[in-house]
């Protein structure tokens, strides 16, 4: 019965290892097909479709329960509640991915508080999905890694498990 036991925690264990690197993406630091970032899973509570580049927010508050990954947009500039940034269209109501670490396309606000270009410090500003230059350096979410115009998307690069 004791080896039963054993045998039994041992698959259990394998189990839930293989389980876990399913839903979290280990960043490849050579992958030449934009997969040098880190993932992980999250439900699509905003009432619409999130598109590549939108920075999105926990839901706290129209969570189930105390254990799940709601997320949505935001018109709060700096907030610090930041999830990631959606790396590939995540449909209403369904279950997908964003980047919380690594290199993304960012959508940057169509009026931001100032020029986006190498370097800049990203934060949610007051158009949904929308980020621009911070006002509050430590709600930074990513960093751009280029010039981005206003309302346009562009290569960042996300900070926010730092």
């Amino acid at each position: 019965m004791k080896k039963f036991l054993i045998v039994l925690a041992v698959l259990l264990l394998v189990c839930s290892v293989t389980t876990a690197q399913a839903y979290f993406k280990i960043a490849d630091p050579k992958a030449a097909d934009g997969a040098s970032n880190v993932k992980i899973p999250v439900y699509n509570n905003s009432g619409g479709a999130l598109d590549v580049g939108d920075v999105v927010v926990w839901q706290i508050g129209s969570a189930t329960g105390d254990d799940d990954l709601y997320v949505t947009t935001t018109t709060t500039a700096n907030t610090g509640l930041v999830a990631g940034v959606v790396g590939q269209t995540i449909a209403t109501a369904s279950v997908g991915s964003v980047i919380t670490y690594g290199f993304a396309e960012c959508d940057i606000d169509t009026a931001p508080l100032g020029p986006v270009v190498d370097g800049t410090l990203l934060c949610t500003s007051g158009v949904a999905g929308a980020g621009e230059p911070c006002s509050d350096m430590s709600q930074a979410y990513a960093i751009a890694n280029a010039t981005i115009a206003a309302g346009a998307q562009g290569n960042c690069f996300v900070i926010k498990n730092k």
